[in-house]
């Protein structure tokens, strides 16, 4: 993995992250520290999403996460798999 891979893996998951996080907050004010939280959940849910989608055969037309370059359908597998990991850590910690 090069170093424009791991960049660009970071961009995904920070937006990715952030937009889920602040989806499934409710009317939590945000921290401070959330940035590093919510990115470590969009690297972990464009993962998840990445498997997922190539699970149920949903990216034929999406571009890989991992391709160096990013584009809007890259955050959108990155979302979907942030609000499943955000959804499954709930359910662990409850």
């Amino acid at each position: 993995m090069e170093s424009q891979d791991i960049l660009a893996l970071l961009i995904v998951g920070a937006m990715a992250g952030t937009a889920a996080a602040s989806i499934l907050r409710g009317q939590k004010p945000a921290r401070t520290s959330d940035w590093i939280r919510n990115t470590v959940i969009g690297v972990l849910g464009a993962l998840v999403g990445g498997f997922l989608f190539d699970v149920l055969n949903l990216n034929q037309d999406l571009p890989k996460i991992l391709s160096g370059t990013l584009t809007p359908a890259d955050v959108l597998v990155a979302f979907v798999g942030a609000l499943i990991v955000i959804a499954a850590s709930r359910l662990i910690r409850d």
